[in-house]
């Protein structure tokens, strides 16, 4: 989740930047982030799709990573409920910012 799109974008709205890419990760805004705890199936499909990505960062082709990125992020879309506004909203104020 920390890594997700919509991470970013709420880090993006609450912390301190740090240059055009970067935030200051202090506790004050880390506390007050919101996590959902998902069901065991979204936990799993979440989590498969996270150790392919992390198994070897070099795994897999760029289109493919993209790939296993976009669904990490419908994921989690789906898990906090989000609407296809707030997704489009999200996507268009992440994309090339992590």
């Amino acid at each position: 989740i920390l890594n997700s799109n919509l991470a970013w974008w709420y880090l993006q709205q609450t912390a301190s930047h740090l240059g055009k890419t970067a935030f200051r990760m202090k506790k004050i805004y880390l506390e007050v982030l919101p996590v959902v705890v998902p069901d065991a199936p979204t936990r799993a499909r979440i989590e498969q799709t996270v150790k392919r990505l992390t198994a070897q960062p070099s795994a897999g082709s760029t289109l493919q990573r993209s790939q296993w990125e976009a669904q990490a992020n419908t994921e989690i879309y789906r898990l906090y409920g989000l609407g296809a506004d707030e997704i489009a909203l999200i996507e268009s104020s992440t994309t090339g910012n992590k």
